[in-house]
């Protein structure tokens, strides 16, 4: 008795006519019951429990007629105190000693709070789901507007790029640090450079070396 105690979950051993032989601490406590009111009681005619279920009384017969287990059997049930829950069963046949008929051991676990956890999880990782994909379709709508910004610039350089190549000038395009972003093909033939070999060098690669360091001064200037 005091190891059927230990056990933390409600546990009630039964005969052949679904009357209680014993139940232990976490069962009668469950029901609010002492052990002398439950022992020889039978469930059948108990309808405040599972075993008021058809589903858990064809569980109960079943193993008792066929010798097989039934286990994780959930089904919501009205208790008496704490109201509806969701509770785990599971059905075994036991053998007493001293006992020539079978019994049947029927456990019990309230999982309400865990399944009310797992809605939670569940929610909580559809919501994550949701904000992950309208964060990815806001990220393709700002890379698509890029793509075509992007697009748009290269289309109007490539216009500047042909109108000032066409025309007799050269032309030398410098940025605030001195750097060639863009020179033409009039300018690259009156230098004496190949095509794209002036992109990205210093303005003062078109000077004589001797008055290189006057311009960058002057350069800085402008500062």
């Amino acid at each position: 008795a005091h190891l059927v105690d230990a056990v933390r979950h409600p546990l009630v051993v039964l005969d052949a006519q679904w009357r209680i032989h014993a139940a232990n601490r976490a069962f009668r406590a469950w029901f609010a019951a002492d052990s002398a009111d439950v022992v020889g009681r039978s469930l059948r005619e108990w309808e405040n429990g599972p075993w008021a279920l058809p589903q858990v009384r064809s569980a109960l017969d079943g193993v008792l007629a066929d010798d097989t287990r039934v286990t994780d059997l959930e089904v919501e049930a009205a208790l008496q105190g704490p109201g509806v829950r969701a509770i785990l069963c599971d059905v075994r046949r036991l053998y007493l000693p001293g006992l020539e008929a079978a019994h049947l051991l029927l456990t019990l676990e309230d999982v309400t709070d865990r399944r009310r956890a797992e809605r939670r999880l569940r929610e909580a990782n559809l919501h994550l789901a949701r904000q992950v994909e309208e964060g990815r379709s806001e990220l393709a709508v700002v890379r698509t507007t890029a793509q075509r910004e992007v697009a748009a610039r290269s289309r109007v350089e490539q216009r500047l790029s042909h109108f000032l190549d066409a025309g007799p000038d050269g032309f030398v395009v410098v940025d605030e640090r001195g750097t060639i972003t863009y020179v033409n093909l009039r300018a690259e033939q009156m230098f004496g450079f190949p095509a794209g070999e002036l992109t990205g060098a210093h303005i003062e690669a078109l000077l004589p070396e001797a008055l290189r360091e006057r311009h960058r001064a002057h350069r800085a200037g402008y500062d």
